[in-house]
C-alpha cells in the first residue's frame, strides 16, 4: 500500500531514489512533480549556496585582517557554528530552503559577526587598560560592559521578527523563522563561544603570564634530575 515518504538530502543518490518511490505511488516530500521546475529549483539553490560560500570566505578574510589570529579564529568558529546550526534548523523543521533562506543565513552571519566584533573590540580595549587582571575576569568584565547593548539590539530584532512572523505573508515565513532562530544563536555564540575560546587559544594578560611563569618555576623537578 502506498504511503508517505520523506527523502532528506536530495542529490545524485537521493533524487533517483525519490523518483523511484514517486513512480510507485508513494508521496515523496522534498521534490517537485514537474522535472523542469525541479531542475530550476536545484539551479537556484546551487547559485545561492555558491554565493553563500563566497560570502563566508569574504567574512573570514575580513576577520583575519581585522584581528590578531586568536581573535580571528574565535570569530570564525563562532560564525561557522551559527551557519551549521541554522542549516540544521532547516533540516529539522523541513522548511523550504530557497533564495530567501540563503538571505537569512547571510543575514545571520552578518549579525553574529557584528556582535562578535563589538565584544572583541571591548576585550582588546580591556587588555590594554587592565594588564594585570586575570583573563577570565577580564572576559567577564568585557561581556558585562557590552551586555546592555546586546540585550537592546537582540530584543529589537526579535520583536521586529515576531511582527513579521504573526502578520507577514507566507512567502517570508521561512526567512523569518530562520532569523528568529539565528538571532538567539548569534548572541549565544558571541558570548559563550567566541569569547571563552580566547582562553584556549592562549590570550593572556600580563598578570596571567606572570602567574603562569611562577607556577612553572615553582614546579619541583623530577627525582634524579639535575638542578
Amino acid at each position: 500500500m502506498p504511503d508517505t515518504v520523506a527523502v532528506i538530502g536530495l542529490g545524485r543518490v537521493g533524487l533517483p531514489f525519490a523518483l523511484f518511490l514517486a513512480d510507485r505511488g508513494h508521496t515523496v516530500y522534498g521534490i517537485e512533480s514537474n522535472p523542469a521546475a525541479l531542475a530550476e529549483v536545484f539551479k537556484q539553490n546551487q547559485s545561492g549556496i555558491l554565493g553563500m560560500l563566497v560570502a563566508i570566505l569574504g567574512i573570514l578574510l575580513y576577520l583575519w585582517f581585522r584581528f590578531e589570529w586568536q581573535f580571528a579564529v574565535g570569530a570564525t568558529v563562532a560564525t561557522l557554528h551559527d551557519v551549521v546550526l541554522t542549516i540544521g534548523f532547516f533540516s529539522l523543521t523541513q522548511l523550504d530552503f530557497d533564495l530567501s533562506s540563503v538571505a537569512a543565513v547571510l543575514t545571520i552571519m552578518g549579525y553574529s559577526v557584528n556582535d562578535t566584533v563589538v565584544i572583541y573590540d571591548r576585550i582588546r580595549e580591556m587588555l590594554r587598560r587592565h594588564k594585570r587582571m586575570p583573563i577570565s575576569d577580564l572576559l567577564d568584565l568585557s561581556m558585562n560592559s557590552t551586555l546592555s547593548r546586546t540585550v537592546i539590539t537582540s530584543t529589537t530584532v526579535i520583536l521586529s521578527l515576531l511582527g513579521m512572523f504573526f502578520f507577514g505573508p507566507e512567502a517570508i515565513q521561512s526567512f523569518v523563522q530562520a532569523m528568529l532562530f539565528g538571532a538567539v544563536v548569534g548572541v549565544y555564540s558571541s558570548a559563550f563561544i567566541a569569547a571563552p575560546l580566547l582562553i584556549y587559544l592562549g590570550v593572556r594578560t600580563q598578570g596571567g603570564k606572570d602567574e603562569a611563569g611562577k607556577s612553572g618555576a615553582a614546579t619541583p623537578s623530577p627525582a634524579g634530575a639535575r638542578p
